[in-house]
């Protein structure tokens, strides 16, 4: 990352799938000091470092703290958020990931 200011999500919607976190989501994200990243399930706190093997996390989520960051980078809203259903369904791995 270049000499930017490193912001993290101020918060996270977790939410079973069908159950109105992409509406949420999109609301949210018209707020004019609230940002939502165009890609919704970044999923980082449940696929952080995700083993080789499991290799459709690799590919469909985002994995690595840089790309996380980058989801937020340049971003000049108040408020940062994301929307990952699978936080919902790994609990455990996930609770344990933001807490690194």
């Amino acid at each position: 990352m270049s000499d930017a200011i490193v912001r993290w999500a101020n918060f996270l919607i977790v939410g079973t799938a069908r159950s109105g976190t992409t509406s949420l989501h999109e609301y949210l994200g018209k707020h004019p000091d609230i940002f939502m990243p165009l890609q919704k399930e970044p999923s980082f706190f449940t696929f952080y470092n995700a083993e080789p093997t499991f290799k459709d996390a690799r590919n469909k989520y985002t994995t690595t703290t840089d790309a996380y960051l980058k989801l937020f980078e340049g971003q000049n809203e108040k408020i940062l958020g994301e929307s990952s259903t699978p936080y919902l369904y790994f609990d455990e791995k996930t609770i344990k990931n933001i807490k690194e």
